[in-house]
């Protein structure tokens, strides 16, 4: 089991291997709150949790482990004190969270230095990322070109179906990137549908995003424009993409991305 933190600036340590060494912790458990009334369950519902990381230092390449343990606070640190999230992975899964504590349990050598971290979190949901990304060819074009490694695309017939599986339970957020030419892309994924009521020239990019619902053009220039008020009214457009296989289609020839979140409340065991 690979686990790992990396913090929001992109920098990574491996928890589980040398010169640290992960010990048994509460990190993968799950847990649900709910409301009742009438001592019924009314609904259930994720609130801020906290789990412990138990972690050992050790001496490593003529560094201390008082400095090896001081390098892995120092990576933690840094998100709280810019108020961002960091992520600590389960093998494919990850988890959006802070390291606020570290409590010391074997200090006194130089050889290993024992910490039991706190580790909190305002989304206590594992995630596993899957991307779909898809171009339409033009009508008049003929054939199936596939380039598995030297493009991360396929161009495909508009007679060819597309799908996306969310293979978890929980529905899942998505962020969507459709780049230009194109007019009033609209992208279906099953049932839901989203459509942005404006034009885009080449070099152009526009990014959806169902987890904070935001909407935000991004010109060839980098300057970033709020198209909120440019989405289609007649669609939920911020959706989330249900359990089950489901087939995408497109308005055009344009070509875009899916980021899809799946989620689930504890990592699952490979």
């Amino acid at each position: 089991m690979e686990i790992k933190y990396i913090n929001n600036s992109g920098n990574s340590v491996d928890l589980n291997k040398y010169p640290y060494k992960m010990l048994l912790s509460d990190l993968i458990d799950g847990e649900w709150s709910y409301e009742s009334s009438n001592n019924k369950i009314d609904s259930f519902y994720k609130k801020i949790q906290s789990r412990s990381l138990k972690i050992d230092s050790h001496r490593n390449s003529g560094q201390s482990a008082r400095s090896v343990q001081a390098n892995l606070v120092d990576l933690f640190e840094a998100d709280v004190v810019q108020n961002k999230r960091g992520r600590i992975y389960v093998d494919d899964y990850y988890m959006p969270c802070n390291i606020i504590k570290d409590k010391k349990t074997l200090w006194e050598t130089n050889v290993v230095v024992s910490s039991e971290f706190s580790l909190v979190t305002d989304y206590p949901y594992w995630i596993r990322e899957k991307k779909i990304t898809y171009e339409r060819k033009q009508a008049s074009d003929t054939g199936y070109l596939d380039y598995p490694y030297d493009y991360p695309y396929d161009y495909s017939p508009n007679d060819m179906a597309v799908y996306i599986e969310n293979t978890e339970v929980m529905p899942a957020d998505f962020k969507l990137v459709i780049q230009g030419p194109c007019e009033n892309p609209q992208v279906t994924i099953g049932q839901n549908k989203c459509q942005i009521m404006t034009t885009l020239s080449s070099y152009e990019y526009i990014v959806l995003n169902s987890m904070d619902r935001t909407v935000y053009k991004v010109s060839s220039t980098g300057t970033v424009t709020n198209v909120f008020e440019s989405l289609n009214r007649n669609y939920e457009n911020f959706d989330r993409i249900p359990q089950g296989k489901h087939i995408i289609s497109i308005n055009g020839t344009f070509r875009m991305e899916i980021a899809m979140y799946m989620k689930r409340s504890e990592p699952r065991w490979t």
